[in-house]
């Protein structure tokens, strides 16, 4: 189990989200999973490698990543883009990932 499974088993919804977009551009790709469908995860994503990969920590209720379907998490969770989570003052995260 990987840090994206990890992860979801401990929040609430239905549906979790990976989105593939391929490196020399294209658009973004929404993929689900349902909680039965766990164990497709790391195959999943080492099947897409070579693509641009961004995952949503927290769940929804639809397969639509949206904020009307969006459930509430049990974690807080940034973006830190282009951030070395070691130089944020007083602020570093308990876990971060890249």
């Amino acid at each position: 189990m990987g840090i994206v499974t990890a992860t979801w088993r401990r929040q609430p919804g239905d549906f979790f989200c990976i989105s593939t977009k391929t490196v020399k551009g294209g658009e973004w790709k929404d993929h689900f999973f349902s909680r039965d469908q766990f164990g497709e995860v790391d195959g999943f994503i080492a099947d897409n490698a070579d693509k641009n990969l961004y995952w949503c920590p927290h769940g929804f209720s639809k397969k639509r990543r949206l904020k009307q379907y969006a459930i509430k998490p049990k974690l807080l969770w940034a973006d830190l883009d282009n951030v070395d989570p070691r130089k944020l003052n007083g602020t570093q995260p308990t876990l971060a990932w890249e």
